[in-house]
């Protein structure tokens, strides 16, 4: 796991979790924050998520007499790079993993980006900087993590001392093929999206935004549902029931458990309750079984669950649990 192009493997979507410590970790991530204002509101949210895709849709009022611009973020989840590191990344950007896009009236707007890789609090993007290394590695591209890996291979002792220096890779706690050091990492990465917005006074602002999760990933078996495992989602009877049929059917004493997660909390930064606010959730293929512990979803269709509320105070964030065939890629 420590060599990169093996952690690259690991980052894909696509591949399915390894036995016990080989879980991958959620990344909760939310919607927009802002410095703050006391004249701007949500007047309505949709959000839709599922495993593969979140979509945000708001309208934003400015309810004062007077335009206000201001700094609008979407911050991404902090990750923390070790030997053992383990995310389901499956965009190749080094920086925008999540393939954030937004659009402000129907127009695309291309936010800046805060990147900063730090060890014990301390900022080193300059380091990794220097000698080419992206501050999320990994992602679906096999190909890039492998040239990669040759970089790392290719460095000379003196960027190695510098790096393990720092504390960010270290060639000495790991050993491959013919006895050779493998490159371990030790860095935290966070990255933020930002962009100056105007809200003119007592007009709406329509503002979308799209990303893809970060799920994490992991077996659920006759044994999960007998114990504490999933207590986090809240799992009923028919839950229970439905994934113990699907065990059955597949022949399988496995199944593959996507944990996904959203802040909703973030909206709070806003003045008031959201005046509409809408929750599609996406389970995916019919076959998926979802659970959670979000009161209020109604069934749309066999793949779509809504909640809809006026007036909304969000109180706590959102988890959802997407049991489905080991193997099986997230459904478009």
């Amino acid at each position: 796991m420590r060599r990169l192009w093996q952690l690259a493997v690991m980052l894909a979507v696509l591949v399915p979790p390894a036995h016990g410590n080989d879980s991958t970790a959620t990344l909760a991530a939310g919607g927009l924050v802002y410095t703050s204002s006391a004249s701007i509101r949500i007047d309505r949210e949709d959000l839709l998520i599922g495993e593969a895709a979140v979509h945000v849709a708001y309208d934003f009022t400015n309810t004062g007499t007077a335009d206000i611009t201001t700094l609008v973020a979407f911050p991404l989840p902090l990750l923390s790079f070790d030997q053992d590191s383990n995310y389901a990344i499956s965009g190749t950007d080094p920086v925008n993993f999540m393939d954030f896009r937004v659009q402000v009236d129907g127009r695309p707007v291309t936010p800046q980006a805060s990147v900063r890789v730090a060890r014990f609090g301390i900022d080193l993007t300059a380091v990794l900087a220097k000698y080419g290394i992206p501050p999320v590695p990994g992602g679906g591209d096999e190909a890039a993590n492998q040239a990669l890996d040759a970089k790392l291979k290719a460095l000379p002792p003196a960027a190695r001392a510098e790096l393990e220096q720092h504390g960010l890779i270290d060639w000495s706690s790991a050993f491959g093929a013919n006895n050779e050091p493998l490159p371990s990492l030790h860095w935290d990465t966070s990255v933020a999206f930002y962009w100056f917005q105007t809200f003119p006074a007592g007009k709406t602002v329509h503002v979308e935004h799209d990303y893809r999760p970060v799920p994490g990933y992991f077996f659920v078996t006759k044994e999960s549902l007998k114990g504490d495992e999933l207590k986090a989602f809240c799992p009923d009877n028919g839950f229970r029931s439905g994934v113990g049929k699907r065990l059955a059917a597949s022949g399988s004493d496995t199944l593959q458990g996507a944990d996904v997660q959203y802040i909703l909390t973030t909206a709070n930064n806003w003045l008031g309750p959201i005046g509409q606010f809408r929750l599609v959730v996406d389970k995916g293929s019919d076959g998926h079984i979802l659970s959670t512990c979000w009161n209020g979803l109604k069934r749309l269709d066999d793949r779509h669950f809504v909640f809809e509320a006026r007036d909304f105070q969000p109180e706590g964030d959102l988890r959802l649990l997407l049991v489905k065939p080991l193997d099986q890629p997230p459904a478009p």
